[in-house]
């Protein structure tokens, strides 16, 4: 396998913060187990009006009936400590828990979105809290993303599946980098076979390694949508670069790939299980809040109306009983289910899974109301509050829960909520406050990974950072890139290589070779190519083993080439 460049991931799972008496809530076992509903509702959800998927989700919560919103999960709860932390404690906890070593991440494996795009969103929002990030290390972590999106620059044309997703690396389980490729094994065994949703690419810093770039077949009524929940976090996270990375090329280049990464989102179906098209919803309300192109916002709409939003139990009407449900009361589910919010399925009402759809929820209100549609912004307001409440019930009357990968969503969804609605309206929700509190001080700004994401929400909550509309940023211009392709074999190698790249337009390409501080290293041409394909050989043996970058420029648009010299 070829070296890979990005960040390294620590992950604490199944610890205690502290030592606490420790209390379960019982583990649901009554999953909705008729192929016959899960056909009928996915049917809906493909081809079918809002109003199909309402009646098709009816006729599931009819048939598990009493079990719906029952989580099927065992919860582990501590005694929790709602009140509120300084911000000194804050920025101290920063300092000496994440700040110190955000620079140290780096790594030679390839990994998932939800793991360093979170951590490198954590970065670029500590910046925007005024708290000193180098954008070095971050723009290594949306470079490596460019490499396995999947297009034209990176895979063979024509291109087989919709491109724009940032496929998962294919690495056998002997691999020292498989668990993290493969998010904790997540992805494979979600692929019953995986020969036809792989693609090897042919181009680029992952040239002859397999990725998995489909999440679905309408042939054979397979969905899964894993990929979606990826693609959330690190589109979040292009347009962050795309933002505040000062380089226009980069700025550029992460504008294309967040757009690409919006025209996969948009061709993905809406799922049976809500989280995942939540995260298709989160990609797109991002999208639609920064470019205010309503392509993104009429595909967002499409996705809560005939997916996420049938699947909340509610009780809009203030009767006591679940709407669509003829004379179910709340008070005849089990706890968790008794307050309005869950989701009705039981996989999809773990607490988790409820915070990602919460999530979902939030920025398409934010994006809704930041764009002047009030209506729609009016028509979400209470499916955020009543999810985002149910959530804080949980936390407010049972306490925090074991820190796991899972801890991060559900603090992100809360304190997300805080800053972006609470604080920027000025709308106070106390039970969201004391639940993202005593998530705070259940000591997750003391681990080093994941959290640093909420840990950088926090520090703009608590230090009063105003929330500002991602179209106040503005967006980079979308350039053409004269370099086509580009391409660097073999890699890693003993400093004897070829460079391959090909250009559109006859001019001065400038190609040099830096090492990761952006040093240069080797100046390899800065003279006139003409038209079409041209092949340099390297003879670098005298360099130093370790991660360099071939740098080619042209036009005012450049491509960056990661090499490995061993």
């Amino acid at each position: 396998m070829n070296f890979k460049f990005i960040f390294f991931i620590l992950i604490i799972t199944g610890c205690a913060f502290t030592s606490r008496a420790q209390g379960t809530v019982a583990y649901c076992a009554i999953p909705l187990d008729s192929l016959a509903i899960d056909t009928l509702i996915q049917t809906a959800m493909l081809h079918g009006t809002p109003q199909d998927v309402a009646n098709a989700i009816d006729t599931g919560k009819t048939y598990i009936d009493t079990a719906i919103g029952c989580g099927q999960e065992s919860y582990n709860y501590f005694p929790a400590d709602y009140s509120k932390p300084s911000q000194i404690q804050v920025i101290s906890d920063w300092y000496n828990y994440q700040e110190s070593k955000i620079d140290s991440v780096i790594s030679y494996c390839p990994g998932a979105g939800r793991y360093q795009a979170s951590v490198a969103l954590g970065g670029y929002y500590a910046r925007l809290a005024h708290f000193y990030v180098g954008l070095d290390t971050l723009n290594v972590v949306a470079q490596n993303f460019l490499q396995t999106q999947y297009d034209a620059n990176n895979a063979p044309t024509p291109l087989k599946f919709a491109p724009g997703v940032y496929g998962y690396l294919n690495l056998p389980i002997t691999d020292s980098c498989h668990i993290i490729t493969t998010a904790d094994n997540d992805i494979i065994n979600h692929y019953l076979d995986p020969t036809p949703y792989q693609v090897a690419y042919d181009n680029g810093a992952y040239a002859n390694d397999s990725f998995y770039v489909c999440d679905y077949d309408t042939s054979t009524f397979w969905y899964w949508g894993g990929l979606a929940y990826d693609q959330a976090w690190i589109t979040t996270m292009m347009i962050q670069a795309a933002t505040q990375q000062q380089n226009s090329t980069y700025k550029t280049e992460y504008t294309n790939s967040a757009i690409e990464s919006g025209s996969w989102t948009m061709q993905e179906p809406p799922e049976i299980i809500s989280e995942i098209t939540s995260c298709d919803i989160w990609t797109l309300a991002q999208l639609y809040d920064w470019t205010g192109n309503k392509l993104y916002y009429n595909n967002m709409t499409d996705k809560l109306n005939r997916g996420l939003l049938p699947s909340i139990l509610t009780d809009f009407n203030k009767t006591g009983y679940v709407d669509g449900m003829n004379n179910k009361p709340f008070s005849s589910l089990t706890n968790l289910a008794q307050h309005p919010g869950r989701l009705w399925d039981p996989p999809d009402a773990v607490v988790w899974n409820t915070a990602v759809c919460a999530n979902g929820l939030v920025e398409a209100y934010v994006a809704a109301r930041d764009n002047g549609d009030d209506s729609e912004a009016q028509a979400l307001k209470p499916y955020v509050n009543v999810v985002m409440n149910n959530i804080c019930w949980q936390v407010n009357n049972y306490g925090t829960f074991t820190l796991s990968v899972l801890y991060r969503d559900i603090d992100y969804a809360v304190i997300n909520a805080i800053w972006k609605i609470e604080e920027y309206e000025n709308d106070p929700h106390p039970a969201w406050d004391s639940t993202a509190w005593a998530l705070y001080n259940g000591g997750i700004a003391k681990f080093y990974g994941l959290p640093l994401v909420d840990v950088s929400l926090y520090l703009l909550a608590l230090d009063s950072v105003p929330y500002k509309p991602l179209s106040t940023e503005g967006i980079p211009p979308v350039l053409p890139s004269n370099i086509s392709r580009a391409s660097v074999y073999p890699n890693p190698s003993d400093g004897n290589s070829t460079l391959n790249f090909v250009l559109s337009t006859q001019g001065t390409v400038s190609i040099k070779i830096t090492d990761i501080t952006g040093r240069v290293v080797e100046n390899i041409a800065n003279h006139n190519f003409t038209v079409g394909k041209h092949t340099i050989n390297l003879n670098y043996k005298s360099l130093s083993e370790g991660m360099y970058f071939i740098c080619l420029q042209s036009g005012g648009q450049n491509k960056a080439l990661k090499w490995v010299k061993n």
